[in-house]
C-alpha cells in the first residue's frame, strides 16, 4: 500500500476547470458558499476531504485513481474547450496584452539591440516599420490559430518591455508551448520574466485546461536555460542538429515542459519568487 497520509485543512478549490478537476481528484474541497455538485462517483475517502475538520487519511495508490475519479475529471476537463486566443492577462509589474500594430513603436524602442536576438530566428527590430511588418505577420498567425502573441507593458510607466507568445498550438491534445519570448535589455533580471511566465502557465493550466506546456532554447544560451528551470520545468532532452541558426551554426535544440499535474508545484515555486 501506497502512504498518501496527510494531516491539516484541505484547501478550498476555486472555480477555474483546473479547479475542478482538481475537485473531482479529491484534492480540495467545495467552498461552503457554492452549491454542492454530485460527488457520488467518488471514492469515500475523498468525500471526508470535502470537510471543514482537519483530517489524517492513508489510502492506496489504486483507490487514489479509481475509474469514477478519473472519468469525473476528464468530463471536467472535456467541458473546456482548449482553444489558446488573444486575451489580456494582467499582474502586479506586468500586462499581457493581445499585440497589435499600435505596440510598433514601443517594440522597436527597446528590442533593436543585436543582443535580444542573438539566438532568435530573426535580426533585431531595424525600424517602427520592421516592427510593422513583425507585428503583422504574427497577427496573420493569430488569425490562422498557429499563435498567440503578446506585448508586454510594464504596468508603472505604460511603456512596451518586450513580447513573448504561445506557439505550437495543438488543440487536439491540449498541448502547447511558450516561445518567442524577448525583452529589453533594461527589464531582464527584473521579475519581468517571471511574472509573464507565470501569468502564461496559469492561463493555459486554469483556463484553458492544457495537459502540457512546453518550452525550449538554443542549447548555446546558457541564461535563457538557466531562467526555464528556474521555473520549476523539467529538461527532457536534446535535439541535435535541430536547426541551422541565422549564423549558419548547427543548433542543438533543449527542450522543458510543465504538465498538468506539476503544475501546482510549480504555481507555488512561481508565487513564491515574486514575493521576493
Amino acid at each position: 500500500m501506497q502512504d498518501y497520509s496527510c494531516t491539516g485543512r484541505i484547501p478550498d478549490c476555486g472555480d477555474t476547470p483546473w479547479e475542478r478537476g482538481r475537485l473531482a481528484r479529491g484534492l480540495c474541497r467545495e467552498p461552503e458558499a457554492r452549491p454542492k455538485p454530485i460527488l457520488s462517483g467518488l471514492h469515500p475517502g475523498f468525500m471526508s476531504q470535502l470537510t471543514d475538520k482537519p483530517v489524517a487519511i492513508t489510502i492506496s495508490k489504486s483507490d487514489r485513481f479509481t475509474l469514477p475519479t478519473v472519468l469525473q475529471f476528464d468530463m471536467a476537463i472535456a467541458n473546456t474547450k482548449f482553444d489558446p486566443q488573444p486575451v489580456t492577462l494582467t499582474g502586479n509589474l506586468v500586462r499581457l496584452e493581445p499585440i497589435a500594430l499600435a505596440h510598433a513603436a514601443g517594440l522597436y524602442a527597446v528590442g533593436a539591440e543585436e543582443s535580444i536576438w542573438r539566438y532568435a530566428a530573426r535580426p533585431a527590430l531595424s525600424s517602427v516599420s520592421d516592427a510593422e511588418g513583425w507585428i503583422q505577420a504574427c497577427l496573420e498567425e493569430a488569425a490562422a490559430g498557429t499563435r498567440v502573441t503578446f506585448t508586454a507593458v510594464h504596468l508603472e510607466t505604460g511603456k512596451a518591455v518586450g513580447s513573448t507568445a504561445y506557439i505550437d498550438i495543438v488543440r487536439e491534445h491540449r498541448t502547447l508551448e511558450i516561445g518567442m519570448t524577448w525583452y529589453g535589455t533594461a527589464w531582464q533580471r527584473t521579475g519581468v520574466n517571471t511574472e509573464c511566465k507565470y501569468l502564461l502557465l496559469r492561463h493555459a493550466f486554469e483556463d484553458q485546461a492544457a495537459r502540457r506546456v512546453s518550452l525550449k532554447s538554443d542549447s548555446r544560451n546558457e541564461r535563457s536555460r538557466r531562467a526555464i528551470l528556474r521555473l520549476g520545468a523539467v529538461e527532457e532532452g536534446t535535439l541535435r542538429n535541430h536547426r541551422i541558426a541565422r549564423d549558419g551554426v548547427d543548433r542543438h535544440t533543449v527542450y522543458y515542459s510543465v504538465i498538468e499535474n506539476e503544475w501546482p508545484a510549480v504555481k507555488r515555486r512561481l508565487e513564491g519568487l515574486m514575493r521576493r
